[in-house]
């Protein structure tokens, strides 16, 4: 029965084949699903769905046996041989598998290569170990000796432009030196270079610097650490073993122990104010004065003060003064006493004058050394050189003394000032005096003859007058190199040397000009230059390399031409009294070193 909306059809199955009551009922089902072959199947298995096709099942599902076979509808299936089946075959008698073969020897060649490379490198590095634990293991600490204990001379200058180291007992020695500066204490670590494991010892430098004809050290301090004692870092720049008498805990004690450990060789200590604070580069802003917003003169004021305090005695008589504030590169030096041009905040004489009373006020037998300032407007003519008549250049930091004269120190001791001027080859910056023309930008060298020689020493002397002024020609205060310096020798790339022939013209200079000497920067290997001939970065110094081991030769020989005075006097005194007086005239001398370049101990 159809219900009112329903839309279904339905199909009538006879239902003779079934044995019961209900045969010959019309029975109805939905005949909207499909159906397919053997859903309703008689006893005999023959379809009882009527044949024909109802508009509600699809056609493709209904089982009707008029139509044709769909096996018969496909084409046919040819069987048998094809082409390529036919095609004759070439066989070369074995399989080809030699690609797996050669992978599989490959990963065994070089896994048995990685085992033996890897291994290599491991035992190579057991051994370095070894070597390394050997030689910790064969250190032995060095004899810890005591401090030379010698009368205290009064240094001061001798009117006619050189100095003198005055005794009690009417000796006078004339000091002329043959410097190096030793670099490491105005940084953060606050050692002397060349002490820590694998380096040189106290005793191997010192006695190497006296074989070298060496007889004054210019010592770079830092503000900073003099005012807080900070402690230096033994831990890394201190071997404990061979230098054991040098992991103290303070800056001070660093300080005496490197002024007594030259001591026991007479050598000669300068004191270098070199930076306020060691966190400082050389040629940071911070530096250009003797004082910065951070550290007020009042600091380094209370540094010297510091230093004169611990340091003025017979412990420490080899101590020849103080050089004041290294390269003030922003102060003035006014022409007069009436020049306005310089504020008071920058006037670089007047400061140095205020700082030299104060180390003299506690320690009457130093002297203060007065470094120049830089002037950018230097005039001067060099015929040598092309088109550098009436040019205008700048001076190097440190050098300009120009003012000198007719604007004297004021410091309340007589004859107690020395100045100590900077001055450094091309290795720092190719000066156009250095060359005979250095026009677009190329720097032709002087020929390396008589000629040449002479045309560039010229031309040097007349920098360094133009520079010094008239200081070095009054010869009323005595003047000496506080830096100089450049790549000398087979490490000078110049085609023509004329790094190494600056430095030689140096020297000459300094004799020719009644100068007290100079110290060469530096005693380290790591000492920074940028012309070599290109702009770069070398590293160049008195030692070869950081094993602390050999000088360079060729530099050795030109630093010795200095000829400078010799050790310090040691006399003799009773220690006990504390006066630091002399009881006799008794002289000690350090034993000579039979070869100059010995090799450094370890």
């Amino acid at each position: 029965m159809a219900h009112p909306g329903d839309n279904r059809t339905f199909q009538y199955m006879d239902s003779t084949a079934h044995d019961d009551e209900m045969a010959h009922v019309p029975v109805w089902q939905d005949s909207s699903a499909e159906h397919m072959y053997g859903d309703y199947v008689n006893p005999g298995g023959v379809a009882v769905m009527e044949s024909v096709e109802h508009s509600s099942v699809r056609p493709s599902t209904i089982m009707d046996s008029t139509r044709p076979s769909t096996v018969m509808a496909k084409p046919d299936i040819k069987v048998g041989a094809s082409e390529e089946m036919n095609a004759e075959k070439k066989h070369t008698g074995r399989k080809r598998v030699w690609p797996g073969w050669l992978m599989l020897i490959l990963i065994v060649g070089g896994a048995i290569f990685g085992i033996f490379w890897f291994g290599q490198k491991l035992y190579n590095k057991t051994q370095q170990q070894q070597e390394l634990t050997q030689k910790i293991a064969d250190r032995t600490p060095a004899p810890v000796s005591a401090p030379k204990i010698c009368e205290q001379p009064n240094f001061v200058g001798d009117g006619a432009g050189g100095i003198v180291a005055e005794y009690k007992s009417g000796l006078k020695k004339q000091i002329v030196i043959t410097g190096i500066n030793w670099s490491g204490m105005e940084n953060v670590e606050g050692v002397p270079h060349g002490l820590a494991f694998g380096q040189s010892t106290m005793d191997a430098i010192a006695k190497k610097l006296v074989g070298q004809g060496v007889t004054a050290v210019r010592l770079p301090l830092n503000v900073k650490m003099i005012n807080s004692n900070a402690a230096p870092n033994v831990k890394d720049f201190v071997d404990p073993i061979v230098n054991a008498d040098f992991s103290v805990t303070t800056y001070m004690e660093m300080i005496k122990k490197v002024v007594q450990g030259l001591a026991k060789q007479q050598i000669a200590v300068l004191l270098d104010i070199h930076k306020l604070d060691p966190a400082n580069l050389n040629t940071d802003d911070e530096e250009g004065l003797w004082y910065n917003a951070k550290y007020p003169e009042a600091q380094i004021t209370k540094a010297i003060t510091t230093l004169a305090t611990e340091l003025c005695n017979y412990n420490y008589y080899n101590i020849i003064g103080v050089d004041l504030k290294n390269e003030p590169h922003k102060g003035c030096w006014p022409s007069s006493p009436t020049d306005t041009t310089c504020p008071a905040s920058n006037n670089w004489p007047d400061a140095a004058g205020r700082l030299a009373n104060t180390m003299l006020t506690i320690c009457p037998k130093w002297m203060a050394y007065v470094e120049g300032i830089y002037e950018t407007k230097m005039k001067g003519t060099f015929p040598n050189t092309k088109g550098a008549s009436n040019v205008t250049y700048g001076d190097w930091w440190g050098a300009s003394l120009g003012n000198a004269s007719s604007y004297p120190v004021p410091v309340t001791m007589k004859n107690k000032v020395v100045f100590a001027p900077h001055f450094y080859s091309p290795s720092v910056y190719p000066a156009m005096y250095y060359f005979s023309d250095n026009s677009n930008g190329v720097n032709t060298e002087f020929p390396m003859d008589v000629a040449g020689n002479t045309s560039l020493k010229d031309n040097v002397y007349l920098a360094l007058d133009n520079s010094f002024g008239t200081s070095t020609k009054a010869a009323k205060v005595p003047v000496v190199f506080g830096e100089f310096g450049g790549i000398y020798g087979t490490s000078d790339k110049w085609p023509l040397k004329t790094s190494s022939r600056a430095i030689e013209a140096f020297v000459s200079y300094s004799q020719d000009r009644n100068m007290s000497g100079g110290f060469a920067w530096s005693l380290n290997s790591e000492s920074l230059y940028n012309w070599n001939p290109a702009n770069g970065t070398y590293l160049y110094g008195l030692y070869t390399d950081n094993t602390w081991a050999d000088y360079h030769d060729d530099y050795a020989a030109a630093l010795r031409k200095f000829k400078g005075s010799g050790p310090i006097y040691c006399v003799k005194i009773d220690a006990t009294d504390g006066s630091g007086s002399s009881t006799s005239t008794t002289l000690v001398t350090p034993a000579p070193s039979t070869k100059a370049n010995s090799t450094a101990t370890h």
